[in-house]
């Protein structure tokens, strides 16, 4: 060998590098969507909870409940159990 590649690997040598960026760029994006879809069911999907999360500092007033929003009154005829 001459120590000079051959025209064949340095054809190959750019598509995988190329194909190796792809991988790591979909394997990144597929994690921030996957955290963005959790932070979502966390934030949004539990707003009418008790124990609703929020972001430290942001105070709606009313645990589990929008700022504004009136909570929902039990159907009629429903009494609260007593021990």
């Amino acid at each position: 060998m001459t120590g000079v590649e051959s025209p064949i690997a340095a054809a190959t040598a750019a598509p995988r590098r190329r194909r190796w960026l792809e991988r790591t760029l979909a394997i990144a994006l597929g994690i921030v969507l996957g955290l963005a879809v959790i932070a979502g069911f966390v934030f949004l999907g539990s707003e009418g909870a008790i124990d609703a999360p929020r972001i430290s500092g942001v105070d709606t007033g009313k645990p589990g409940l929008e700022a504004g929003s009136e909570p929902t009154a039990p159907a009629t005829g429903a009494q609260p159990s007593r021990p």
